[in-house]
């Protein structure tokens, strides 16, 4: 049916490159990422599809680059509607999601360094 299925190492794992500080791992890079691998790949668009770390990717692309896909799924991480690109998703954004009802804050650190 035509069907391809491409499993990037996305930065800083398996065998891809490793930079040198904490800004190349936004998602703005990362999704850019994705855009240039498709475009290399001579695709227009694709269903993407992220798990853990690569759902958050998965939405930035499909929010700031429609026009780049036909769906997307992604598995094991909720959505969450947080400006990723301009702030990034780090521990203290996600320490404020937490149901704290469930997960009171006493007890909880969060390193926000």
């Amino acid at each position: 049916m035509g069907f391809r299925a491409i499993a990037p190492d996305m930065r800083g794992y398996g065998r891809s490159s490793v930079y040198g500080g904490h800004e190349d791992y936004a998602q703005r890079e990362i999704v850019q990422d994705m855009v240039d691998l498709i475009d290399a790949l001579g695709r227009d668009k694709a269903v993407w599809v992220g798990h853990d770390w690569g759902a958050p990717v998965v939405w930035n692309l499909a929010a700031y680059h429609a026009e780049r896909r036909h769906g997307v799924a992604n598995l094991c991480v909720p959505y969450l509607c947080v400006p990723y690109l301009s702030e990034g998703f780090t521990p203290a954004r996600a320490a404020m999601l937490a149901d704290r009802t469930v997960y009171p804050e006493v007890g909880i650190q969060v390193d926000v360094d």
